[in-house]
Order: structure tokens, then C-alpha cells, then sequence
């Protein structure tokens, strides 16, 4: 996660949580925040589970890709770019801009692409508490293109 280059010392919580050992998939619940709980926020990390798939309807001469081909869709950094997986190349920050989601495309007539399966993607924020517990917490999680927010950090990226 960009917005965490550093710790946040003092962190108050806003609503309770599970503590997990880790963020990967063999994890077990080792606590619980509580509301209005301070802590230290070490570090965050963006998971995907399943990359988005995208459908390519009109050719891409710079990626090599005809219509037909599928693109995998990793991180998305805003105003169109991800890192994406394409004919067996990887493209960090490649524009994406011209893809259609499910809000449409950005230019008219100009759409080259179109998602077809929106993948799962988490956020997980790794805490220390006062009592010394260190872990991580599940802040966000996109499945399918629907957003789960835990709304234990507020607006932790924010300012």
C-alpha cells in the first residue's frame, strides 16, 4: 500500500477486529481490537487472490494482442494504469484507459477492451498494540467487483 511508508504511531481504531498471524492463507485469529483501541500501523499489503480477467475486443499492435486475447489485470494504480500479464510479458503501470468497466469507458467510440471477470483483491494492515500483539488485520477486500470495507481504519490513506 502506497500511503504506508512509514509507521502511524497512535492509531485509535473505529470498530473492532480479528487479529490474524498473518495475512497469508494458513493464518490463525490470534486477538481482537476493540473500538477506540490505540495501536501502531507498521506496514499494509495489497493481496490479489484472483487477478481481473479482460477481454481484448480490438487489437493492441504495442502488446502484441489481437482480439480475443485475454489480458490478467494485477494492481490498479488509477487513471487507468495496472500492472497487467499479457501474452507472457508483464506490464508494470501499463494505461489501461481505454478499457471498459463497469461504469463504462473513458473515450468514446475508443474502447479497445472489456472486463469480463473483476478478480478478488485484499488489503491487510499489519498493527502493534499497546499490550506488545503484533498482526495483521483485514482492512478491505474487492470480490468480484464488490467492496468489503472492515472500517476499523477510517481513512488510514488519507491526508
Amino acid at each position: 500500500m502506497p500511503c504506508l511508508a512509514g509507521r502511524r504511531p497512535d492509531w485509535i481504531v473505529k470498530k473492532g477486529a480479528p487479529v490474524y498471524s498473518s495475512w497469508r492463507n494458513d493464518r490463525t485469529k490470534i486477538g481482537k481490537l476493540t473500538s477506540r483501541q490505540k495501536l501502531v500501523v507498521l506496514a499494509g499489503i495489497d493481496i490479489v487472490r484472483q487477478p481481473d480477467k479482460i477481454l481484448v475486443t480490438k487489437g493492441k499492435p504495442d502488446l502484441g494482442l489481437n482480439p480475443g486475447d485475454t489480458i490478467l489485470r494485477y494492481q490498479i494504480f488509477g487513471e487507468g494504469e495496472a500492472s497487467i500479464w499479457a501474452k507472457g510479458n508483464w506490464y508494470d503501470r501499463y494505461s489501461l484507459w481505454s478499457t471498459i468497466e463497469s461504469n463504462g469507458c473513458a473515450v468514446s467510440d475508443g474502447c479497445d477492451s472489456l472486463v469480463i471477470e473483476n478478480g478478488i483483491r485484499e488489503q491487510w494492515i499489519q498493527i502493534e498494540t499497546e499490550t506488545g500483539l503484533t498482526g495483521w488485520v483485514l482492512d478491505r477486500k474487492f470480490t468480484r467487483g464488490v467492496l468489503w470495507d472492515s472500517g476499523v481504519f477510517g481513512q488510514l490513506c488519507a491526508g
